[in-house]
């Protein structure tokens, strides 16, 4: 576990340096550490590198019910990836936090940037409460399911056979199965 958190060099022969990282990130995906995992998203902080890492982390503790270790990440990191699941997250994250005008702020930024998505948008202006609630769920990742669940006035999930185990995970931790 020392050795994934060093930063050793990379052999020379046989493998670059992209696929050493993604041997590591690969690593410690399976081995589902999360406390390693953010030890090594947190030592390692090189923006696009550890989005994959950070997405899994994210995810991982959402599907335990763990939404205030998921969002305390974003406050110990100097980068943020520019990965639009994660800055959707972070904006998550603000609201979850109380910090309502900041995520205001950060979303207007991101769609500034072109950025899209009504559903997202739809479910934050919710939170915020500048639309009133809908029943409208999501299952296209954790973060949007979880968004349903938490606005949803009457929330309703069946999940099927091939659902993710994350979101399986995610609603028996919150007592939805």
């Amino acid at each position: 576990k020392k050795l994934i958190l060093t930063n050793a060099f990379p052999p020379e022969n046989n493998i670059d340096l992209d696929e050493f990282i993604d041997l590591k990130i690969n690593w410690l995906i399976k081995n589902n550490n999360l406390d390693l995992i953010k030890e090594f998203i947190l030592k390692n902080d090189h923006g696009e590198l550890n989005s994959k890492l950070l997405k899994h982390y994210l995810d991982k503790n959402l599907s335990l019910g763990k939404v205030d270790k998921s969002c305390q990440i974003f406050s110990e990191m100097k980068i943020i990836p520019e990965d639009n699941y994660i800055l959707k997250y972070k904006i998550y994250c603000l609201l979850h936090q109380g910090q309502n005008e900041v995520a205001q702020l950060q979303y207007d930024l991101l769609k500034e940037t072109g950025f899209k998505d009504e559903f997202f948008e739809k479910k934050i202006f919710q939170l915020i409460g500048f639309e009133e609630s809908s029943n409208e769920v999501s299952d296209k990742n954790l973060l949007e399911l979880h968004l349903s669940h938490r606005i949803a006035e009457d929330f309703k999930y069946t999940p099927k056979q091939n659902t993710p185990r994350d979101i399986w995970k995610y609603l028996a931790s919150a007592n939805l199965l």
